[in-house]
């Protein structure tokens, strides 16, 4: 989902696709599809091919630590990569809001599962509407569509029997908090 919001902050916000050239976005996007995307469900697909984790779905809080404490890692060379001057302060507020998301879901894990999946679309949504109210336009028919998006994951999540209610609303809602919080207010690390 950080491809996502990154590709939309990069290519369609009036204000911040000024700022850098195409090739620099697209390189941009590269790195984080590599280090958000790719390289994660690569852990995965090895970690269960060696039966360190029974399923894709990761239904044991045990087996979820490892893969969480890799994608913060992930996360956090990142960052490094992509820090000033080469990025907008506004994605790496949003690289932080998720990054925060994961040291956080990874806390609540211990005790409770949380969708890491709705987590991503809620946070794609507050990030859109922060940096529509930020920007003081409105992206209708994009916020519609991640709405949709959430509501068919939450269904099928449901239907399969891998959240439960509560849990997908909890992902949502603090993947929407963590972004919009943290974009609206440009959070960056302080050094």
């Amino acid at each position: 989902m950080p491809v996502c919001l990154a590709s939309i902050i990069l290519f369609l916000d009036p204000i911040y696709s000024a700022l850098l050239t195409t090739q620099l976005k697209l390189a941009t996007l590269v790195i984080l599809f590599v280090n958000t995307a790719i390289l994660p469900l690569g852990l995965l697909v090895f970690l269960v091919k060696r039966g360190v984790i029974a399923h894709y779905n990761v239904p044991d809080a045990k087996e979820r630590r490892f893969p969480l404490f890799v994608s913060i890692l992930l996360y956090l060379v990142t960052i490094y990569f992509l820090r000033k001057p080469f990025i907008p302060a506004v994605l790496e507020s949003m690289l932080l809001s998720v990054l925060v998301g994961l040291i956080v879901a990874m806390l609540i894990n211990n005790f409770w599962k949380i969708s890491l999946h709705l987590m991503g679309v809620g946070g794609v949504l507050g990030g859109i509407i922060a940096l529509s109210v930020l920007n003081m336009y409105f992206l209708p028919g994009l916020c519609s569509l991640f709405i949709l998006l959430a509501g068919l994951i939450a269904a099928a999540r449901l239907k399969l029997g891998i959240h439960t209610p509560e849990q997908l609303i909890g992902g949502f809602s603090m993947g929407f908090v963590f972004s919009y919080t943290f974009i609206a207010q440009g959070f960056v690390l302080p050094f």
